[in-house]
């Protein structure tokens, strides 16, 4: 019924977005939610929208609805009907999947199991590359001595990394284990075994989520780890360090900073973490409060009687030293 102007939408997602999955992602919502309403784009009203509206929010997701409409949007404005413009229904707030400091050490002390899981781990962390990225990465395009990884028609466009000391030596000594087949010598990243032996990446890097699995596995870490939640868990724990926020930017190549603060999964842990930090340190309460402290601490186990009374006497004694009537 519409599959000429799908064609033509198609052909214009093609020059506005550089990846296939972004341009499929849009057209797969249009073309559903066109065949819900099941009449010519021309006859389609506001109201066949609503009534659209209505049914993926009783049936989906909030989150997935807030790509929907907007993608419906960018379609109707395309069409030139601007006005159909539906409110984009409200995200709920979650916590995400987000490792610690911690954690992302021992992911990253558990790849040195292998040259290749190593230089991966490194890749994620230090320059927080995508899989598709990695895909592509040719070894002309790496400068050791100004310590920079040029990547080509990248979802950013044509830029460069700025790799990390480790990252360099890393793929240095890396480069011995490949084992390339000739049509892909020029490439980075070689498949070490299997089906794939000798070549590059597939089109979905599907063996760099496998490897960043096991490699997880290894570091006994027990949350579902994905290439995509070691993204946002480095930009997270850069936050966490007081790292200037533009540097973090720049490390993700985000062209704007609102787009780096939305990779900030800061979760509820992490909040009681700061707030337990902001108690006031023991040496500046007065001796009453250092008193009050310590006999929480001997009625909660965390100090013994011994301890207690020692301590309860050194502050009497520095009392009368200074003059003050001491505490009972």
């Amino acid at each position: 019924m519409n599959e000429k102007i799908l064609e033509r939408y198609w052909q214009h997602l093609r020059g506005k977005y550089r990846k296939k999955g972004t341009r499929r992602v849009e057209y797969t919502a249009v073309k559903l939610c066109l065949q819900w309403i099941n009449k010519p784009v021309n006859q389609i009203t506001k109201q066949d929208l609503n009534r659209w509206k209505t049914y993926i929010i009783e049936h989906f997701k909030p989150n997935g609805n807030s790509r929907r409409v907007s993608c419906i949007n960018h379609f109707f404005k395309w069409y030139g009907k601007k006005h159909f413009k539906l409110p984009t229904p409200k995200q709920e707030m979650t916590n995400k999947i987000v490792l610690s400091d911690k954690e992302l050490n021992d992911y990253l002390e558990a790849s040195k199991k292998d040259p290749l899981w190593h230089m991966i781990a490194l890749m994620q962390i230090d320059v927080l590359i995508r899989p598709g990225e990695l895909r592509d990465i040719k070894i002309n395009n790496i400068d050791f001595d100004n310590q920079k990884l040029y990547l080509d028609d990248t979802k950013t466009g044509d830029n460069y990394i700025i790799m990390s000391p480790r990252l360099s030596e890393a793929i240095k000594n890396y480069l011995p284990y490949r084992n390339p087949l000739p049509e892909y010598k020029d490439y980075l990243l070689i498949v070490p075994t299997g089906n794939y032996i000798g070549k590059r990446l597939g089109e979905q890097a599907a063996y760099v989520k496998t490897l960043t699995r096991k490699i997880a596995v290894e570091a006994k870490i027990t949350k579902q780890v994905t290439p995509y939640i070691i993204k946002p868990s480095a930009i997270t724990n850069d936050f966490n360090k007081n790292i200037n926020p533009r540097i973090i930017q720049r490390k993700a190549r985000h062209k704007n900073i609102e787009t780096t603060l939305r990779y900030d999964h800061t979760d509820d842990e992490m909040v009681k973490r700061y707030f337990n930090q902001q108690k006031p340190s023991f040496g500046s309460l007065d001796n009453e409060e250092k008193t009050r402290v310590m006999l929480d601490q001997f009625l909660k186990g965390e100090i013994d009687l011994e301890t207690y009374k020692q301590s309860i006497d050194l502050l009497h004694k520095k009392d009368r030293d200074s003059g003050g009537v001491g505490y009972v």
